[in-house]
Formats: C-alpha cells, sequence, structure tokens
C-alpha cells in the first residue's frame, strides 16, 4: 500500500503487508518518522513491524552527474541506495527509468 498521512501509515502499520512510497513524495528525511507510525500502528494491532516489506519507488538516470540523489554514475547510486537501506529503513526498490528504459534497467542490474 503506498500512503503518506499519518492515519494511513497507522492502518498500513495494523493491516498491511507493505508500504511502497515514492522517493518524491517521502522523501529520506521523512522516512524515519513514517516508520514509526507504521511501527506504531503494528504494534497497536500486536503485529510485528519488521515482518512489513518497505519498499521505495525511485525513479532517476545512470549516467553522467545531474541534479537529484538517483541521477548520475552508478557509484552515486550505489552510494544513495545503500543510505536509503541503511539509514533510511527501506529493504526493497521499484526502479523507474526517466528515459531510455531499457538500457537504463540494464544498467541498474
Amino acid at each position: 500500500m503506498g500512503a503518506y498521512g499519518p492515519r494511513m501509515l497507522g492502518l498500513i502499520g495494523r493491516e498491511a503487508d507493505g508500504w511502497v512510497p515514492s522517493l518524491g513524495y517521502a522523501p529520506p528525511e521523512r522516512l524515519p518518522e513514517m516508520h514509526d507510525r507504521i511501527d506504531e500502528g503494528a504494534a497497536e494491532a500486536g503485529r510485528d513491524p519488521s515482518e512489513i516489506k518497505r519498499v521505495y519507488n525511485v525513479s532517476g538516470n545512470i549516467g553522467p552527474e545531474g541534479d537529484g540523489p538517483l541521477v548520475g554514475p552508478a557509484r552515486k547510486w550505489i552510494e544513495t541506495l545503500t543510505g536509503f537501506v541503511l539509514e533510511g529503513g527501506m529493504d526493497s526498490f521499484i526502479f523507474w527509468p526517466g528515459e531510455d528504459h531499457g538500457r537504463q534497467t540494464e544498467l541498474f542490474a
């Protein structure tokens, strides 16, 4: 389920198998507070918060350096995605290439 408001995040914690926010609507600096609300909802329902998948929709282009957290060379992507996992609490990604979908998907893989 993709949602961003406190009530819906609580519902995700109580009922959903996963949370699928998009980077543009759930920036990295907001992830901790959003995870907390999901975890609170899970605890209220007697659920283990770690069983709720955290899947981040990310978009960008692998290649020359550019503006944005995910526009640049593979090294930048590795550092950014690693931060989303280690600091942001996300455990999976859905990649939306900004251009040349076939080539970008190859580069991402």
